[in-house]
């Protein structure tokens, strides 16, 4: 890297002497500027992050551009000065004159300054959902060639609701990360009411690079179909296969604590995760499961593969991801009615829209649509569902 001329570095070392006696500041020229811009950047380059932030923040402020701001919170990053570093972020990517592909790449150093200090995410999704209970039409059903009316636990029609959702993250100076994330579903229907917690604590392990562990403890509470607690043990690992494609793998092992006492038992997920930039506003992302759950009564027990395909892009200022899930579900024992293991498919289609320019103070708005349909050979495990939800939730 080219060496700053030994005057120029004199001049900015008495410019800084100055400032710090309380000299008043005179105005600069561009070229002495300049000459401070690229002394900062090398001791960036060199590992002096502080250094790199004092020199930026001694230029007079008629000489502090937008890109000037943006280096000096880099550099108050690096410093572990994450404060001062997010105040500035935030002033730059806040301008009504910051292009929009700025806006997108200041967004990763915003997150990180947040997490250092305490990334706070909140938001409320309006619902609709034409079948919340997942329940089949009802009708005849045979048992033993005996002709019976079935009618299902709960009644089939379409609610609005709301699900308020609060998210906390933070990485400590030890690079531990603690997360916490609790959401409820509210309905004028109370039966439908439900909330849901998750609590972890992971870190990278030092003896192994890129292994990430993780021990979570995810709890819910639903008014019909009881609570449960999930203390689990998660790990992965991601690798990057190029400059476009990522691989991963994990595993996931926990017990699961039913309400309902024959419902509790083993849980354990095994997964593959990657994604593939097509383009720089299009990104296509696969996962691959396998998840089994067991139960006291054997009756509940069920192995289940999982795939999930969707696509990321932007478009006219539109971002917008469809995905698609499938899911086998295969119980392990006879089901009554037909005298064989239930074998459930369920299929889930989903397209999620926001728009880049509608953003209010760090909040946005995104727009989902789904369908779901579960099909079996049990009919009277049958549903199908529609749903839209709208999330105003905060970016940064």
């Amino acid at each position: 890297m080219r060496l700053l001329p030994s005057r120029r570095a004199c001049a900015a070392a008495l410019a800084l002497l100055s400032l710090g006696l309380g000299a008043p500041a005179r105005a600069l020229s561009p070229a002495e500027v300049e000459a401070r811009f690229l002394e900062a950047l090398e001791a960036m380059a060199e590992g002096r992050p502080e250094q790199a932030a004092e020199i930026f923040g001694a230029l007079p402020p008629e000489s502090v551009t937008p890109r000037i701001k943006l280096e000096r919170a880099r550099a108050l990053l690096f410093a572990g000065r994450h404060g001062e570093a997010l105040r500035l972020f935030r002033e730059v990517h806040d301008a009504p004159e910051t292009p929009r592909s700025v806006r997108r790449n200041i967004l990763p150093y915003l997150e990180a300054a947040e997490l250092r200090s305490l990334r706070l995410r909140y938001g409320a999704r309006l619902t609709t959902d034409s079948n919340p209970s997942r329940v089949s039409e009802g009708g005849t059903i045979f048992f033993n060639g005996v002709p019976l009316e079935y009618q299902p636990p709960a009644e089939k029609k379409t609610v609005t609701g709301v699900e308020p959702w609060v998210s906390l993250e933070k990485l400590w100076e030890s690079d531990l990360l603690t997360k916490l994330h609790a959401s409820a579903s509210l309905f004028e229907d109370s039966d439908l009411n439900s909330a849901r917690a998750d609590l972890a604590i992971g870190r990278e392990l030092g003896f192994a690079r890129g292994v990430f562990l993780q021990a979570s403890l995810a709890g819910e509470w639903a008014k019909n179909e009881g609570s449960f607690l999930l203390p689990s043990v998660e790990a992965w690992r991601r690798f990057r296969l190029s400059e476009s494609a990522r691989l991963g793998f994990g595993g996931q092992i926990g017990y699961l604590g039913a309400e309902r006492a024959d419902l509790s038992g083993g849980f354990y997920r095994g997964y593959v995760m990657g994604d593939w930039s097509l383009a720089p506003q299009a990104t296509l992302f696969a996962q691959a499961s396998l998840e089994r759950r067991d139960s006291r009564n054997g009756f509940h027990a069920y192995t289940a593969p999982r795939l999930e395909l969707g696509l990321s892009f932007e478009a006219g200022g539109f971002e917008a991801t469809p995905r698609l899930s499938a899911t086998l579900t295969r119980y392990d024992e006879p089901h009554l009615l037909i005298g064989a293991p239930r074998r459930d498919v369920t299929w889930r289609p989903m397209l999620t829209l926001a728009h880049e320019g509608l953003s209010w103070g760090g909040f946005r708005p995104e727009l989902t649509l789904f369908h779901e349909r579960r099909d079996s050979n049990v009919g009277i495990e049958e549903y199908d569902q529609f749903g839209a939800f709208l999330n105003l939730r905060r970016v940064y």
